[in-house]
């Protein structure tokens, strides 16, 4: 089985922030000592973020796609929201892999915006792998 995991856009635009996905490297680390085939993309680091998505998506044809949100918010006293870029994620992800589970973290509750959209492709909040 073949796992993708995805730090979505954690930053507002251009910045110099740049935070590890340890939560993501961890759980890359116990599937692929399990046997999966596992990659990572943190679209904080690509020039082209949301075409980095669509690229590696095409290459790496994932059975499963985990996608992670470090905060619903940019930080620094901003007020605007990183929902909305992390919708876009998910719809990409829908549209150009139809046929694979999405996942999200488990702050991503039945209450929250973007297990709504998701519902009912991804896995229900619950057991952890």
């Amino acid at each position: 089985m073949r796992v993708l995991f995805i730090q979505a856009l954690s930053v507002e635009g251009t910045s110099q922030e740049r935070v590890y996905p340890i939560g993501i490297v961890i759980l890359a680390a116990s599937l692929r000592d399990r046997g999966y085939e596992v990659d990572l993309l943190d679209m904080n680091i690509e020039p082209d973020p949301f075409g980095a998505v669509k690229n590696k998506l095409n290459d790496f044809r994932p059975d499963v796609v985990g996608l992670s949100l470090r905060n619903i918010d940019p930080l620094a006293n901003k007020t605007s929201s990183l929902i909305p870029p992390f919708l876009v994620t998910v719809k990409l992800v829908a549209a150009v892999m139809p046929r694979s589970w999405i996942i999200a973290g488990r702050d991503i509750s039945r209450e929250s915006l973007p297990y709504r959209y998701c519902y009912p492709r991804c896995f229900p909040p619950g057991p952890r792998l």
